[in-house]
């Protein structure tokens, strides 16, 4: 090492003070140190282990929970069906567990909650749908259950925070030129736009952020989205006094559904969105 090395070439001289020692000095390792640092070091390794055997652990105990969950799903009390929804939505918050779910069988009663159950257990169903569809694995599954024309109506008929878990699963299904074409198709762009002036804060924050993915390359959607009248509130949420939600949600959607169609943009600059625009880029260098 470079302080034997040192020793070997200054006996006599400390090598962290450069002191001059009375007697020769001589490197002795600590042994009780290393014997510290390669316990703490195997105490790391174990933990690794036991984190990796409870990962195990709790994924067989996930799968070996869903059989009894779908089941009562599909066959319970609307009681039963609203719990089996709420664990269901725990268990998918955990991505780990989605292929497990998908594999139970559970989508399909999922999305069939969404029109029979009760307004908490629609809820709970459309938090489970919004989790398993940030993997888009699950987007065919969750499709082929014909999960978007209900979500569709929960943004209209649903309480407000179903509105708000809906909008979400909507949004991350959002994420290919097919399913923003099946989402517009069901209709889901004029309560979107609804949303905008009537939803609680966070609604119109999940809104915004719809309309935003769905434009997004997709120049119908941008047509029916101006056509709705997205327009005039989405600028009115970018004006001073509005809060509780991303303003930036908002001016992502504007500018998603004005790329490449002159007449959303000329729209716009008659609703006030540049001067609106201008105010917010000011408040935020404050």
């Amino acid at each position: 090492s470079a302080l034997e090395e040192h020793l070997r070439g200054h006996p006599y001289v400390d090598p962290l003070t450069n002191q001059r020692s009375r007697s020769k000095l001589v490197f002795t390792p600590n042994r009780g140190l290393k014997t510290a640092i390669e316990m703490w070091l195997r105490q790391g390794d174990d933990e690794d282990h036991r984190t990796k055997r409870n990962d195990r652990r709790d994924a067989a105990e996930a799968a070996a929970a869903l059989p009894p969950l779908v089941a009562k799903l599909t066959s319970g009390t609307a009681e039963k069906k609203e719990e089996a929804a709420a664990a269901l939505q725990l268990l998918a918050f955990d991505s780990a567990n989605d292929a497990a779910i998908r594999a139970a069988g559970a989508i399909p009663p999922l999305v069939a909650l969404l029109t029979s159950g009760t307004a908490p257990a629609k809820e709970k169903a459309a938090a489970a749908l919004r989790s398993l569809a940030v993997d888009a694995e699950n987007h065919a599954a969750i499709l082929a259950a014909g999960a978007i024309p209900p979500l569709v109506t929960m943004l209209t008929s649903g309480t407000d925070d179903g509105k708000v878990k809906a909008a979400a699963a909507l949004q991350n299904l959002a994420c290919s030129s097919e399913n923003k074409a099946a989402i517009a198709a069901a209709g889901a762009i004029p309560p979107l736009v609804a949303l905008l002036t009537s939803g609680s804060a966070e609604a119109k924050e999940k809104a915004a952020g719809m309309l935003r993915d769905v434009a997004c390359d997709n120049s119908e959607n941008r047509t029916a989205i101006a056509a709705a009248g997205a327009i005039p509130p989405l600028v009115g949420l970018l004006k001073p006094g509005t809060d509780g939600y991303s303003k930036v949600k908002v001016v992502e959607a504007l500018q998603s559904i004005a790329i490449g169609n002159s007449e959303n943009e000329a729209e716009m600059a008659a609703a006030g969105a540049f001067p609106a625009l201008f105010a917010l880029v000011m408040s935020l260098a404050k």
